[in-house]
């Protein structure tokens, strides 16, 4: 089969590319490296809890996360005490599981090398059991620096190049994350409630994850850097994690010396620091090829999701366009 498009990375812009194109009656498969999807919309389930590691919450910043929180209002909830907030109680994963509903996605779809002919693109996975995907166009829904390792794997060619110089703009910031559990009593030691901002140069807030939980059973929290500490600590991470909570402890008091786990994780990518400057960037090959992201745009869900309609928008037309 060869599909109309075939998107790699199912975060926000490559899940809304979809939801469209699927939308108008065109066939689209979604490849994603890992066992789950949403990108940096990102949940884990640690010791019994759940924990958003990544986006912490969503705003209406635009008209797309606006349309976004109206459309799937059972998912998306106010954020108790964080006026203009919203959260998955079940984890902010959720978003992402239901925009994918109904659309065809094959995880731990790792993808190695691309290809293009005369009739199709043709994408290869690195494990055995991924078969070959092929499809008239191809976007990059990935951080422009993962693009242009895929780009890389074509011969070389006057759009290949322009396409790496346009992408090789793109500068990101990377960011450590570190999920504590403690007591639940301990809640009432906190400095504030729901959004802590950091006071010293390492940590740049800390999350307090279990207010978005329904009948929590432990305090949870997420402590995101300062993108200096993550990229001081680049090779070694595991020692940023630590620089990391003992900040945390520092600032919240001596009450917090004994968390019951912890875990650290680590965003290459996290923020853009300078973005591309437009919705996407188009490949001048003779089948199409799009880069898309919040990276084009910024750093927020409504970038994202903007980018990914810029890019649905053009592929439908061209689509319509070929009859």
């Amino acid at each position: 089969m060869v599909y109309d498009v075939a998107v790699i990375g199912a975060g926000l812009a490559g899940l809304s590319i979809a939801q469209h194109l699927q939308a108008h009656g065109k066939t689209v498969v979604l490849l994603d490296k890992s066992r789950g999807i949403g990108g940096r919309v990102a949940t884990r389930r640690l010791y019994e809890v759940l924990l958003d590691h990544g986006l912490p919450h969503f705003q209406d910043q635009g008209p797309y996360t606006r349309n976004l929180i109206a459309q799937y209002p059972q998912t998306l909830q106010p954020w108790p005490g964080q006026p203009g907030s919203y959260v998955a109680s079940l984890g902010n994963t959720a978003i992402a599981k239901v925009m994918a509903a109904d659309l065809s996605i094959q995880r731990q779809y790792c993808v190695t090398e691309i290809h293009l002919d005369a009739q199709a693109w043709t994408v290869q996975g690195a494990a055995a059991d991924n078969p070959p995907i092929q499809a008239q166009a191809l976007v990059l829904a990935i951080p422009a620096p993962q693009a242009i390792a895929l780009l890389d794997t074509l011969p070389p060619s006057p759009a290949q190049s322009a396409l790496i110089h346009s992408l090789s703009q793109v500068v990101f910031d990377p960011c450590l994350t570190m999920m504590v559990g403690y007591p639940l009593s301990l809640q009432e030691n906190l400095p504030q409630r729901g959004i802590i901002p950091g006071k010293g140069d390492n940590l740049q807030w800390a999350i307090e994850d279990s207010s978005k939980r329904q009948q929590p059973s432990q305090l949870t929290l997420c402590l995101h850097s300062t993108p200096d500490l993550a990229e001081a600590h680049d090779h070694n991470w595991g020692a940023g994690v630590d620089i990391l909570l003992a900040d945390w402890i520092a600032q919240a008091g001596p009450a917090f010396r004994e968390p019951l786990w912890v875990q650290g994780h680590r965003w290459r990518y996290a923020f853009t620091k300078t973005p591309l400057g437009a919705e996407m960037v188009l490949g001048t090959f003779p089948l199409p090829l799009l880069c898309c992201g919040d990276w084009c745009l910024g750093s927020t869900a409504e970038a994202a999701l903007a980018s990914g309609q810029a890019a649905s928008n053009w592929l439908l037309a061209w689509l319509l366009a070929q009859g």
